[in-house]
């Protein structure tokens, strides 16, 4: 059919987290545990920089001096990035 959109799966997994069907929590294990090869978490942990080779384990401690030691990657500003309210 011409002229309708296919809702993106990404999306539709968004608004069920969002409308609280499922908690963001029981997504990412969804996600992570059950759907997702290792291969795929292992890619996708690599293309954000939280893999191993990416890890100097002072810089990812948190302390006075580094609250958020995450920064953008941190679970909370990737939520608020994807629109998911805690």
């Amino acid at each position: 059919m011409e002229g309708t959109r296919n809702p993106d799966s990404r999306d539709k997994a968004l608004e069920l987290v969002k409308n609280g069907i499922v908690s963001a929590e029981a997504m990412l294990t969804m996600c992570l545990m059950e759907y997702m090869s290792t291969d795929d978490v292992a890619d996708m942990l690599d293309c954000y920089e939280l893999s191993e080779r990416f890890m100097d384990e002072d810089e990812y401690e948190t302390t006075a001096d580094n609250p958020d030691p995450y920064g953008e990657s941190s679970p909370e500003n990737v939520m608020n990035y994807l629109g998911i309210a805690k």
